[in-house]
């Protein structure tokens, strides 16, 4: 009798010992996996600053170009996007500037232009290119109160707000979101556009659809600010922005890479004076550490 006690608070004291193991193992793990998303929160916060910072780096080298004077025989593509890399500490940075006259503007693009992206990028059909451009078209004229400021905003104020919009597709949405932009340009610039986008326009010549830039090789591009009109106080300024009334807009890829194999892919908006960051959004992971 005695011994089979003994069995049996022995038996008792190992599945004590086994649950107590798995209990600390299963800590170890979890604690783990606590770290692992610490770092990489860390990281991706480092990456977004270093996005900001590269994105107001690359402006202002592309100002200094733009003031330098050309070389004799030199003919630059002014076409060509500006792209510049640094290197901070372990970090290799490579910013690419986007002029935001090269893409298509939701509150100000020509229908002809809005027709031919729907239509040729997205591929949706004529009945839903109609309903989606009169949509459009009634958004636009709207109103909508942003909750945080009070200030009215008429027509879109973030690109998403596209997907509400009848006869809009969530393929096609994906398809024509990185061509797409809430700010008033005018009518899309196809020389400062992306070729896939010129392409799906259809556009071949200065006469058709969205207008030509008035850059040409060795023209130097504008980097001037817009000016204001009327008053300059500090709520006319507040109420411009909260409305999103900028003309003069850049749109910065930046891309961040470490010696691990981790990188990251971020888009930020800056306004045509280089150093106010309109819009950033979140730094995405583009390749994981190795």
């Amino acid at each position: 009798m005695r011994r089979s006690q003994q069995g049996i608070a022995l038996a008792l004291v190992l599945w004590l010992l086994a649950g107590m193991a798995l209990t600390a193992a299963a800590m170890i793990n979890l604690s783990r996996a606590n770290l692992a998303a610490t770092e990489f929160y860390l990281r991706q916060t480092q990456a977004e600053a270093l996005g900001r910072g590269a994105s107001l780096l690359v402006l202002r080298e592309q100002r200094l170009a733009d003031q330098q004077p050309l070389v004799p025989n030199d003919e630059p593509n002014p076409d060509a996007p500006f792209v510049r890399r640094y290197v901070f500490a372990d970090a290799v940075v490579s910013a690419r500037v986007r002029s935001g006259k090269g893409l298509v503007s939701l509150n100000t693009a020509e229908e002809s232009t809005l027709r031919a992206l729907f239509t040729g990028l997205a591929g949706l059909e004529d009945n839903d290119v109609n309903k989606l451009l009169d949509a459009i078209l009634a958004y636009r004229q709207s109103v909508a109160t942003d909750s945080t400021t009070d200030v009215d905003h008429p027509g879109f104020r973030y690109r998403e707000e596209l997907l509400v919009q009848p006869g809009m597709t969530l393929d096609g949405y994906d398809k024509i979101k990185q061509f797409v932009h809430t700010y008033n340009t005018g009518n899309i610039e196809v020389d400062d556009a992306d070729p896939a986008l010129v392409g799906a326009l259809g556009q071949v010549g200065p006469g058709a659809g969205p207008n030509r830039s008035v850059s040409r090789v060795g023209a130097r591009r504008s980097s001037g600010a817009r000016k204001p009109s009327g008053s300059l106080t500090f709520d006319s300024i507040y109420a411009d922005r909260a409305k999103g009334n900028v003309d003069d807009v850049n749109l910065v890829e930046v891309s961040v890479s470490y010696p691990d194999g981790q990188s990251f892919r971020q888009l930020l908006w800056v306004e045509g004076d280089g150093v106010t960051i309109l819009r950033a959004r979140p730094a995405e992971v583009v390749r994981s550490r190795r």
